[in-house]
């Protein structure tokens, strides 16, 4: 091989181009022009054909080749299968392919590396296919705008989805968290995304015929305390109350069913107070009884005095082991468990308050200090109560809930008065109330007592303790504590939560208030295996105590929840609700995963949390961590096109469109006042989450208008058509010109009135106005309270009447007449013996009975066959005569004697009077 630098003018590949463009005497072809190797050092002309001579396919037939460099080295090659540029840098090694064409049209192109082609074009087959360990399509920069793996086609970031768009993959994605392309355009069209990060809801465990009482944690498991209404479905298995109306479950934080165990009363009602599990699995469970079990076998609880105590043991399979009734057997005196604990050894504690003036535990009458008194019982692993006392003075002392130490202390926590039954550790309580912690050895000793209160009114909730045995308190107060040093508190409402830290001794830490200028709630606190300190409860306002994490109810009332570490700090807080009502407790996911709760609760309204939506009643579910309720999303910018958009999160539509409703929506002369309302085509959605189509108005909450000139203004009210008004709420108005202003009432046809609550008119020019009353036909008015009318001018005036036909009138209470013109009369609100019943009117022009029957009996069957009328008298002789006498041709009666007894066959030979059996008078 040459390797000097070949020289020419153009220094180019396109002397080389040249040669083979210029060459054009086909019969040169076959003829070896040059053999051998040449250096050409100017221009190399032709004036045929330049043959390089036949070889086999795989054989060089020819070869050019530029010096770019003495070290550089670009080629062209040719054989009968291929032409090839090749490209090497270091002029003493091989050559690399660069680009190689094929006898099959194909072009390969290759890296810069050589060996095997990573782009191979075939314009035969139509197909590029891309080689190689990560092949696709870079930018500049080197970053991937589509890669190709297998069957799929990932668009990774560019040009338009951020997060990616994945073709050809499981069931194929795409994620839209960001659309930066395309969002920069629409953002000119007032369109803004509010991204959010929305935490998956592992399992929603629970439908509304679940209410959870009371939970704990624990080996990975959760055990709720709860109450079941009609059926309930977990893990895919229907459980239902007849079989339990109670029950205890054990289930994971993926939906997974451990085991259930309901409890069935044949009588009476539970209350289940507190839940507690050991290492060992078994459960501990405390309420109060208010009748008898019926499927707990030999361990079957019965109620003997008010509402007792118990505590319910059951194994880690969910076997009940023991059971315990607390009472004095007084009614209706109560002895309500609130609070139970476990211990590693199976040692149970149960506390709660009693109204007898004595009570025995199984060990000995305890005797009361007058009121209510505060009761702690330790029972063994099997049952027998090992010591018992009442703690309490003259007042009301109650205890709440209680926890073992690890050294076998028994923490109590309640609260109450002044106490007179410590001996050296009796304390005076600050206000009306304290909230106090009290320990006792494993023997029952009092170890010590410590109250928190000021002048206001202290109740305890719950008691946590940490892996070091300090406890944690939370109470209720208004107002201030004076007896917590420099660590007293003032209420910011009437009603403020309040934890306090106490050491091992019982000496206070620190203390945090939780609460807003309302009146706020806290019913749970936990404490987890990672030391945090969790709050749960419900709030009002505006809770202006947690700093960086302050929160403000979104509605009625929402739950919250608070988490701190151990030294008082707030590390994290979170709220639940919507526009109703709502409340929820928070019980670490203690042995699962840091930061998983469970929630139980109740939500007024439909909720959103984390990527789902709890329906409105009780819920319970699992969460991975305490950051699943995103901050409250800013409204999106306003949207016009045509129109006027004049709120935050409004969108206008058309000619003279005005969108003035938060969040709401205008099309087409429509206008929008209430938030999130939707009006078009001229309505008017004035009411909040109201809808309003044609020329119609819905100003009520909830309503929705269709047609011309209707309107609905109550709330949830429904109008459709021409001219119709549902005024009332939850009303409806469908046809031409009718009215619904009753309370759920409908009016349905032409000109037909529904003004009475639960009403239905329907037809034409119809008045239902009783309660619940029914009208239906044409020209009927229903008045009395749940009365009806059918057919054609009717009226039904007494209440519980029906009048039905043509001209009826029922003014009789719970009376019912058939048929056209009857007698009418009696009262239309109470029972009179000699008022209609029921009545058959036959009347033409007057009003006529064909039959009557009183209330008392009296029935009066009428046969008008008289043409005139009465002329004489009849008599005995006169009314056996046959025919007649002409003076009595039109008789309208027929009495014989006043009193006469008919036995046997009564034959009406010629029809001519009122025939009235029973009492006449």
């Amino acid at each position: 091989m040459h390797t000097p630098q070949l020289l020419h003018t153009r220094r180019s590949l396109t002397a080389a181009a040249l040669i083979l463009a210029t060459i054009s005497a086909p019969a040169l072809q076959a003829q070896t022009v040059l053999t051998g190797n040449h250096k050409v050092t100017g221009n190399l002309d032709a004036t045929g054909d330049l043959g390089w001579g036949v070889t086999s396919s795989s054989a060089v037939a020819g070869k050019l080749r530029y010096f770019i460099s003495p070290d550089i080295e670009l080629s062209f090659d040719a054989t009968q299968a291929n032409a090839v540029f090749t490209w090497n840098d270091n002029a003493g090694t091989a050559l690399r392919d660069k680009m190689r064409l094929d006898q099959n049209n194909a072009i390969h192109l290759y890296p810069t590396a050589g060996g095997t082609a990573s782009i191979t074009m075939t314009p035969n087959a139509g197909a590029i296919k891309l080689a190689g360990t990560n092949p696709g399509i870079y930018n500049s920069s080197g970053s991937p705008v589509l890669q190709m793996s297998g069957s799929r086609a990932v668009f990774p970031s560019q040009p338009l989805f951020t997060s990616g768009i994945d073709f050809g993959g499981t069931g194929g994605t795409l994620d839209t968290s960001k659309m930066e392309d395309l969002q920069s355009l629409l953002t000119g069209f007032g369109y803004d995304p509010n991204q959010g990060s929305y935490t998956a809801i592992t399992k929603l465990n629970s439908a509304p015929g679940l209410s959870v009482t009371a939970a704990a944690a624990q080996n990975g498991y959760l055990y709720l305390a709860a109450s079941i209404y009609g059926t309930i479905t977990l893990d895919s298995v229907t459980y239902d109350s007849a079989n339990g109306q109670y029950a205890v479950i054990k289930i994971a934080d993926d939906g997974s069913v451990g085991w259930v165990k309901q409890i069935q009363l044949s009588s009476g009602s539970l209350m289940l107070n507190s839940i507690e599990v050991n290492e060992s699995g078994t459960v501990a469970l405390a309420g109060g009884l208010n009748g008898t079990t019926s499927n707990l076998g030999a361990q079957n609880m019965a109620q003997s005095g008010g509402i007792d105590g118990f505590v319910l043991v059951l194994n880690s399979s969910g076997t009940p082991q023991w059971s315990k009734v607390i009472t004095n057997g007084v009614s209706p005196l109560r002895e309500d468990a609130y609070g139970v604990a476990i211990d590693a050894s199976g040692n149970v504690a149960v506390v709660g308050e009693s109204e007898g003036s004595t009570i025995n535990f199984g060990n000995g009458t305890r005797t009361s200090s007058g009121g209510t008194d505060a009761y702690v019982v330790k029972y063994n692993s099997s049952g027998t109560a090992q010591w018992s006392l009442l703690a309490g003075g003259s007042g009301y002392d109650g205890a709440r809930d209680v926890a073992f130490a690890s050294n076998g202390n028994v923490i109590v926590a309640g609260a109450g008065g002044t106490t007179t039954s410590l001996g050296a550790k009796n304390f005076t309580s600050a206000g009306m109330s304290d909230a106090w912690a009290m320990a006792f050895s494993s023997a029952g000793a009092i170890q010590w007592a410590t109250p928190i209160g000021g002048t206001g009114n202290e109740t305890t909730q719950k008691l946590g303790l940490d892996s070091s045995d300090n406890a944690y308190l939370l109470a209720q107060f208004s107002g201030s504590t004076t007896n917590l040093g420099s660590h007293n508190k003032t209420s910011a409402g009437s009603n403020d939560a309040l934890v306090v830290a106490l050491n091992t001794s019982g000496a206070v830490q620190w203390s945090k208030a939780i609460g807003s200028s309302g009146s706020d709630y806290a019913s749970e606190l936990k404490v987890d295996a990672w030391g945090s300190i969790v709050v749960s409860g419900t709030v009002t306002g505006s809770i202006t105590n947690l700093g960086a994490y302050n929160l403000t109810a979104q509605g009625e009332s929402d739950g919250f929840f608070v988490s701190l570490n151990t030294s008082g700090s707030v590390t994290g807080s979170r709220l639940i609700g919507g526009s109703k009502s709502d409340g929820f407790n928070a019980v670490p996911l203690d042995g699962l995963s840091p930061g998983g709760y469970l929630f139980h609760g109740y939500v007024g309204n439909t909720v959103p949390i984390g990527n789902t939506r709890l329906p409105s009643g009780n819920f319970a579910i699992t969460v991975p961590s305490n950051t699943i309720v995103t901050d409250p999303i800013t409204s999106t910018p306003s949207l016009a096109w045509g129109g006027f958009a004049g709120a935050e999160g409004t969108v206008a539509i058309g000619t003279n469109a005005f969108a003035n409703g938060l969040q709401s929506a205008a099309f087409n002369s429509g206008l929008t006042h209430g938030e999130n309302s939707f009006a078009g085509n001229a309505g008017q959605a004035r009411g909040k989450n109201s809808v309003a189509f044609g020329v119609t108005t819905a100003s009520g909450e909830g309503s929705a208008s269709f047609g011309l000139q209707t309107s609905a203004t109550g709330a949830a009210s429904f109008a459709a058509g021409h001219s119709n008004a549902a005024s009332g709420s939850y009303a409806t108005a469908f046809g031409d010109m009718n009215l619904a202003s009753g309370e759920a009432s409908v009016a349905l046809g032409w000109m037909s009135s529904a003004t009475g609550q639960n009403s239905i008119a329907a037809g034409e020019n119809n008045n239902a106005a009783g309660w619940a009353s029914v009208s239906l036909g044409a020209y009927n008015w229903s008045a009395g309270f749940s009365s009806t009318t059918l057919g054609m001018g009717n009226f039904a005036s007494g209440d519980f009447s029906l009048a039905a036909g043509s001209g009826t009138n029922a003014a009789s209470y719970l009376s019912s007449v058939f048929g056209q013109y009857n007698l009418a009369g009696g009262s239309a609100s109470a029972w009179v013996e000699e008022d209609p019943l029921f009545e058959i009117g036959n009347g033409v022009s007057g009003a006529s009975n064909a039959v009557g029957v009183l209330k008392n009996g009296r029935t009066t069957l009428t046969n008008k066959a008289w043409k005139a009328a009465v002329t004489a008298t009849p008599t005995a002789a006169t009314a056996l005569a046959d025919p007649a006498p002409t003076t009595d041709s039109g008789g309208k009666a027929l009495v014989v004697e006043g009193h006469t007894e008919l036995q046997g066959k009564v034959i009406i030979v010629r029809p001519q009077g009122d025939i009235s059996p029973g009492i006449y008078q």
